[in-house]
């Protein structure tokens, strides 16, 4: 199975830096790996220029007690998928990437993975399955607590 972390990383956007939530899958950057799946490129079925770069997503909603990541999203771009990055200019309705996320008792899945204009394909990024147990302890490290961000270190919590 595939293992997931969730990273808190200050990112240059559009707009200035920002605390960004960033996806690791199997020890790699979400925006990496999927560069490595595509071979280095992004292949395109239509018109629409190739989107920019991809950042952790700034918006507190999907921070945990959110279940933005367990199948329940926040921010999407079509019915039935979830943001997992947002567009380089910090604004994720722009051009996020996202994927349906499958939540059962035993597994995560991410599948169908897009990009807001439909005419971008992912080829070669293969269905992403996690550990239930898991993939929610690596959720709940996303948490917000009274007000300030919970960071954890060696088992015990600390708030900036």
């Amino acid at each position: 199975m595939d293992v997931v972390e969730f990273h808190d990383v200050e990112e240059e956007l559009g707009a200035g830096r920002f605390t960004t939530v960033l996806p690791h899958v199997n020890g790699k950057p979400l925006p990496l790996l999927l560069e490595l799946a595509a071979g280095g490129r992004r292949e395109r079925s239509g018109p629409t220029p190739m989107p920019g770069g991809w950042y952790g997503l700034v918006e507190e909603e999907v921070r945990w007690p959110s279940r933005h990541y367990l199948g329940e999203p926040v921010l999407s771009s079509f019915d039935d998928d979830t943001a997992l990055l947002g567009c380089g200019c910090g604004i994720c309705s722009c051009g996020p990437f996202s994927a349906v996320v499958d939540v059962d008792d035993e597994a995560v899945v991410w599948s169908r993975f897009r990009f807001a204009d439909p005419d971008v394909l992912f080829t070669g990024l293969r269905d992403l399955v996690f550990d239930r147990a898991q993939y929610e302890a690596a959720v709940r490290t996303t948490e917000v607590w009274g007000g300030g961000r919970v960071y954890r270190s060696r088992g015990h919590r600390s708030v900036r």
